[in-house]
């Protein structure tokens, strides 16, 4: 799959499924672009003002609509996240990954990726969960993007 790196100066790279044939370049890679941890999921959405979202990819039914989530880069350091899972009054907005795609462009990144979406989709602000769970229940999951500042 498309893994999403960031490194340790804040920047968001990406290496793409198959980029690799060893893990000695997966390795190399890292090593040289000093990344202190990465992402799993993708696929890529967009890559240095590029739009490379795919027509298919081998998860997260691209064609269909689902919650959506993804990671993208505004600037340096700048980053953003979305959940497109919005629950209003006979209305429940869902999106397809070109849609979720296009959100992301629409809002200015230079760089996006996709994370998991479904029951995952969840974004929780001051310790309280501000958007609805797709099919209502949350999913049990181990991965967490977590923004902090040391600024008061």
């Amino acid at each position: 799959c498309d893994t999403c790196y960031i490194s340790a100066d804040g920047d968001m790279l990406f290496s793409y499924r198959g980029q690799f044939t060893a893990q000695e370049e997966a390795q190399a890679f890292i090593e040289k672009n000093d990344v202190i941890f990465s992402l799993c999921f993708g696929p890529v959405l967009i890559d240095n003002g590029v739009d490379v979202t795919p027509e298919q990819y081998q998860w997260g039914e691209v064609n269909d609509t689902y919650a959506r989530s993804a990671l993208g880069m505004l600037g340096e350091r700048h980053y953003l996240t979305m959940n497109i899972n919005c629950e209003l009054p006979d209305h429940y907005y869902l999106a397809t990954l070109r849609q979720a795609a296009d959100a992301m462009l629409a809002r200015g990144c230079i760089k996006a990726y996709t994370l998991d979406g479904g029951q995952t989709a969840t974004t929780v602000f001051n310790g309280q969960l501000i958007n609805p769970v797709q099919f209502g229940v949350e999913k049990t999951i181990s991965d967490i993007i977590y923004f902090a500042t040391a600024k008061p």
